[in-house]
């Protein structure tokens, strides 16, 4: 199906979850994803955790590199060498940033499936310990907005998805605010949201649906349809 929709990513995911090769970051967070939308919280939890374990293992090689180079950087009188050391140093530092991000994105899903299985007070602490370590982030403010609408406390939600939009304009913030919209029938407003979107991430295909998939809803005269149905995802899993 997402071979025929063009999305070659998600069918090389599951291609390889197909193929039994499931220890990837990748294939264990489409499997959570799903889990997630269909109310497994128990199996989402796991994969999520799974998730995890597999992004701290792959962290560990940069993080060696990166302080070997850094002695040697400090070790050199040489400047060309210095300037060449640090160049490294700050690709590997990107590699890191890059894998921490995703480890604090599969936490906050943790805490969620935890929420949904145990309890919010449960899920709760989990997110608070995380706004804790990471007090200013865009993946912490997106995690408490959800908690925030799980507490109905609705104006709270909508603030801390914007903040993390405001601070990192990515998928989870604009498909749970969105959704939220949709939910109080402003279909309109969300569309705005999910079209400003994609125009700074036109390659996010999981939004390029929905979009077009609102656009044909709300205004089919002007819409083409497209040639394969998308299916209604549930919430900003």
């Amino acid at each position: 199906l997402y071979y025929r929709k063009g999305d070659r990513t998600k069918a090389g995911i599951y291609q390889d979850a197909a193929d039994g090769k499931v220890n990837s970051y990748d294939v264990q967070k489409e499997l959570a994803d799903v889990a997630y939308k269909h109310g497994n919280y128990n199996w989402a939890k796991t994969k999520y955790e799974t998730a995890v374990r597999v992004l701290q293992r792959e962290i560990e090689k940069p993080q060696s590199e990166k302080a070997k180079l850094e002695e040697q950087k400090e070790a050199t009188a040489d400047l060309a060498e210095k300037a060449e050391l640090k160049k490294e140093i700050d690709r590997l530092q990107s590699e890191i940033d890059d894998l921490s991000r995703k480890i604090l994105l599969m936490q906050v899903k943790t805490a969620l499936a935890v929420a949904h299985k145990e309890s919010v007070e449960a899920g709760k602490q989990l997110i608070d310990a995380l706004a804790a370590q990471n007090p200013d982030h865009a993946i912490t403010h997106y995690g408490l907005g959800e908690f925030a609408l799980m507490q109905g406390d609705t104006a709270s939600a909508i603030a801390e998805f914007q903040k993390s939009i405001e601070l990192e304009n990515f998928l989870e913030p604009n498909l749970a605010l969105g959704e939220y919209y949709i939910s109080q029938g402003n279909k309109e407003e969300a569309l705005k949201l999910w079209e400003a979107y994609t125009t700074k991430n036109y390659t996010d295909r999981t939004m390029r649906n929905r979009v077009e998939a609102l656009k044909q809803e709300l205004h089919p005269e002007t819409t083409p349809k497209s040639k394969v149905p998308t299916p209604a995802l549930k919430g900003s899993q």
